[in-house]
């Protein structure tokens, strides 16, 4: 079955490689070339890499530029199948322009004796030197991030390599049959590594049986495992490589070190006697199916550090299992979609979300709409392929890579925003999205295409920052856009009008919301509650529910504004502020959207006005001048209290602040004036005609007010 997997991969691969080696543009000195924008690419000498009447020969020295029709070109790259079945050619020398070497670019050239790899160059593609049996030395520089698939298979005559500290990621079978590979330096950096990178070398023949590292990667268990095994991963352990431990069936427990980075595909698939695991913080991305089948895995720990997950990374797991219906998360990152989605759902993940799983809403048809919060890292393949209703897709600022097939036939997707920080855009990422109309990047340097096809339809609008738009007519992929302007600004900044209200039971309440800067290109605002049975928010108008606290959230381009809402039980009395004189009472009315059992009252300054509850009510009796707050709570604790603020003042003519007007207060006021003594009265209501004087008039005005009286 592998063998057949393996022949049915060359094939597809073979005719994918025939239809991109295009025909050459040019050639000088005997070596031609194809044109990339401002650069060149060398390219093979007949029609197609696997056309041998015109192969190259002998001894090829390619230059740093080349000049055609009085343009200077860089040569940047070893184009795919430039070299393919060159079985005469003996020896290349690379120039430090070169960033990349292509698929299948020295692919079978059984002559080529040794390489030198500049450290200018980049990446090592798929089957680079497959078959290359004449090769016996390689020295790969110290740029090289990627050595993809097969890049080296079959490569019988190398006996010895050194892998620089700058490779990051080793592809499938990347050196597999290298028979004679017998050492190999491997770097002290994280790597991570595919499936039989080295299977069926000397080095991994005559590796003991047990954990084989490569590095401070855990590569491989090699031989039987002991039933009931525990594994103890060295503390230095970076990565556990692709299919590392699938299969253990015998694996009982294993211990993670905190140096781990990452975990790699299918590394723990069909460990059956898993039952439970803990990722340490160091963890940040846990490959495709990595724990897929470990039917008995009902305990995963899965730290907030963890950003990217593959599809399928914990399906048929009890943990996986076990969930209920809707978007599951594994830590911090939204994994899948479970059950059935509802026709036009708007998902809105969770603040602080880093990462969409791979496939975490494949084919859900029923997503209209997404909300991606400005927390996401990765978004991974597959992971809205097939919503053919979803629409409009904002990525923000945060997200830096978007992996293949990730968008792929969303055939209803009109407009798609893409971020500042996007740098990676994968393979066939937005293929199949034949509606769409609209697309704005945001980032001043174009997102690096794995090909051309990212997109299937270049007829839409392709906005971009006005400083980029040279970058963007010339980058691959963008370039084939038929409509590029420079007219894309991004949003910065979303506010909204409150940060904390307080509503009563069936209260409504505003919110506006502002996207800065004001010449945005979208200044779209979605609106959100983060529970839908306390409060409802429609194009900023709140809704109290139901009694309790959430939060209503506003977003734009991933970033959100909040305001927190609480619905509240609280009394409401018909006065909040009351003006009361001596030996008088006042009653307030309580009342709340809940009513509680009974109420409660207290007075701050109970010497200026007691207060108690009479059938329902609260009494206010003054005593002296001065104020006080009256506090109406509720026996029961349900409703939160109202104040109410209680003036008490002396009435103008009261001179002796008894509380009552009468023929004493007359004889006070004929004594002050005859004596000028101020203890006699309260000055402030013996100027009873407000001349702003205190005589004989004032006493006859506070006769003539007791006689109405």
């Amino acid at each position: 079955m592998k063998n057949y997997l393996k022949n049915i991969t060359l094939l597809l691969a073979a005719v994918s490689l025939s239809t991109i080696a295009a025909a050459h543009d040019f050639e000088v000195d005997g070596i031609y070339y194809n044109i990339y924008g401002i650069n060149a690419s060398v390219s093979c000498r007949g029609s197609y890499g696997t056309e041998y009447s015109n192969e190259y020969s002998g001894s090829v020295v390619i230059p740093e530029t080349v000049t055609y029709n009085g343009v200077t070109y860089p040569v940047t790259a070893i184009g795919n199948q430039a070299f393919h079945g060159c079985g005469g050619l003996t020896s290349v020398i690379i120039p430090n322009s070169v960033i990349s070497i292509g698929n299948s670019s020295f692919c079978n050239c059984k002559g080529l004796k040794s390489i030198e790899i500049p450290n200018s160059v980049t990446t090592i593609d798929n089957y680079a030197f497959e078959s290359c049996y004449g090769l016996t030395n390689i020295i790969i520089g110290n740029s090289v991030t990627k050595i993809n698939l097969m890049a080296f298979y079959g490569c019988s005559g190398i006996t010895s390599i050194e892998i620089p500290n700058s490779v990051r990621y080793i592809g499938y079978e990347a050196f597999e049959n290298c028979t004679n590979l017998a050492s190999i330096v491997f770097p002290n950096s994280h790597i991570r590594i595919c499936r039989d990178a080295f299977a069926k070398t000397g080095w991994y023949n005559n590796q003991p049986d047990g954990l084989v590292y490569a590095g401070r990667i855990a590569y491989k268990y090699k031989g039987n495992m002991p039933s009931g095994a525990t594994i103890t991963l060295q503390d230095s352990t970076l990565g556990i490589a692709n299919e590392a431990f699938d299969n253990c069936t015998s694996l009982a427990s294993i211990e993670l070190p905190n140096t781990l980075i990452s975990i790699g595909f299918y590394s723990f698939r069909n460990c059956s006697s898993l039952t439970s695991l803990d990722i340490p913080n160091s963890v940040s991305s846990i490959d495709y199916g990595a724990f897929m089948g470990c039917s008995n895995l009902s305990n995963i720990v899965i730290p907030n550090s963890v950003n990217s997950i593959e599809s399928l990374a914990f399906d048929g797991t009890p943990w996986y299992n076990n969930q209920s219906d809707g978007l599951v998360y594994a830590g911090l990152v939204a994994y899948k979609y479970k059950g059935t989605m509802p026709s036009g759902s708007h998902i809105t993940l969770k603040n602080g979300t880093k990462g969409i799983a791979g496939g975490a809403f494949y084919n859900c048809k029923g997503l209209t709409k997404v909300t991606i919060p400005n927390s996401v890292i990765s978004i991974n393949e597959y992971a809205f392929g097939l919503c053919t209703e979803l629409t409009n897709v904002t990525i923000p600022n945060s997200v830096t890579v978007i992996s293949n097939y990730a968008f792929r036939y969303c055939n209803n997707l009109k407009s798609i925003e893409i971020g500042n920080h996007v740098t990676e855009i994968g393979q066939l990422t937005f293929s199949g999205c034949t509606a769409l109309h609209e697309v704005y990047s945001y980032s001043p340097i174009p997102p690096a295409c794995y090909n051309e096809e990212v997109f299937s339809i270049y007829s839409a609008n392709l906005h971009v920052p006005s400083s980029s738009l040279a970058a963007y007519f010339t980058s691959p992929c963008w370039r084939n856009f038929e409509n590029i302007s420079g007219d894309a600004i991004a949003p910065l900044e979303i506010v909204v009008s409150e940060n904390d209200i307080e509503l009563q039971l069936g209260e409504q309440f505003q919110l506006t919301a502002t996207v800065k800067p004001n010449n945005a290109s979208n200044k779209d605002v979605n609106w959100i509650s983060t529970d839908k049975t306390v409060a409802i928010v429609d194009n900023g108008i709140v809704t109290a529910i139901a009694y309790g606290e959430c939060d209503i959230i506003a977003s734009c381009f991933g970033m959100q504004a909040i305001c927190h809402v609480s619905v509240v039980n609280r009394i409401i009395l018909d006065q909040q502020e009351a003006m009361l004189l001596p030996n008088h009472m006042l009653t307030l009315t309580p009342s709340a959207p809940s009513m509680p059992d009974g109420f409660t009252v207290t007075s701050s300054e109970p010497t200026v006005a007691a207060a108690r509850v009479m059938n329902g009510k609260v009494q206010v009796v003054g005593i002296k001048e001065g104020t006080t707050t009256i506090t109406v709570g509720s026996t029961d604790g349900t409703a939160i209290p109202a104040t109410c603020l209680v003036t008490v003042y002396t009435e103008l003519g009261d001179l002796n602040s008894d509380g009552f007007i009468n023929i004493s207060d007359v004889t006070a006021l004929i004594s002050f004036i005859l004596t000028n003594e101020e203890s006699l009265v309260t000055i402030k209501n013996a100027d009873i005609n407000h001349d702003g004087k205190i005589n004989v008039s004032d006493v006859t005005m506070l006769i003539s007010t007791i006689l109405d009286n």
